[in-house]
């Protein structure tokens, strides 16, 4: 499910208390035109709501998106979200990586655009790296995240450790026709690599498998600067 943003909730309410609250005494009988303001239901209602029925009428597991920004709000909202029936809350799984709001600024307007830019395949060695060297490591679920749009970009996250892909960008881009299309591509191409399964691919090429560990390390980053040469 789409995330579920804690600054955004308490921005909610707050301004709900404020519009109603504000003008309770306007005048004597004022108290009679607007009921307080805790009857109405502000905060993450909706979205517990909409995670019970898809909890009814999918049968996948549904995972819940929770971004907290105070301890208070991370441990309220998880509870919510689990006793809703969220098969992620708690921490049992990992996402790599969620991407960092990035404005940019229109030199043209002097003022900062905030554009929605979907990711590209460019962006998944960031995450292959990463689930590379936690694969074994961690006892969790490792969720690639941001850069998948082909079934070879699955299949590259796969062998790296990843337990699922999530797909985003893609989706809005070709609509719900990329999951068939990408499945599809995921299932030809690690059999045409010698894989019968996703347990079998998985990890397969992660830091303890692959043949040479050091392609993984930060060092093999160094070794590739000093080997650098212009194609020019």
């Amino acid at each position: 499910m789409h995330s579920l943003f804690e600054e955004q909730l308490v921005a909610e309410q707050m301004a709900a208390h404020r519009f109603i609250d504000s003008r309770i005494n306007m005048d004597a009988e004022a108290r009679s035109f607007f009921p307080e303001s805790e009857i109405f239901e502000m905060g993450s209602g909706s979205y517990l709501q909409r995670l019970q029925q898809l909890k009814v009428e999918l049968g996948v597991p549904v995972i819940a998106s929770l971004n907290g920004v105070s301890p208070g709000g991370w441990t309220q909202h998880a509870t919510e979200l689990e006793q809703a029936g969220a098969e992620a809350a708690g921490a049992r799984g990992l996402v790599l990586f969620n991407r960092f709001y990035q404005p940019d600024i229109d030199l043209e307007q002097l003022a900062l655009s905030r554009e929605v830019v979907l990711s590209t395949s460019a962006e998944l060695p960031l995450r292959l790296h990463a689930m590379a060297r936690l694969y074994n490591r961690t006892g969790m679920d490792m969720a690639a995240s941001g850069g998948v749009h082909t079934g070879d970009d699955a299949a590259k996250a796969i062998l790296s450790g990843a337990t699922v892909v999530q797909l985003v960008s893609t989706v809005l881009q070709h609509g719900p026709a990329a999951f068939e299309r990408l499945g599809g591509e995921l299932t030809t191409r690690l059999a045409s690599i010698g894989y019968q399964s996703l347990q079998e691919a998985r990890g397969a090429l992660s830091l303890d498998n692959v043949p040479d560990a050091g392609t993984w390390e930060r060092l093999n980053y160094a070794r590739l600067l000093h080997g650098w040469q212009s194609s020019r």
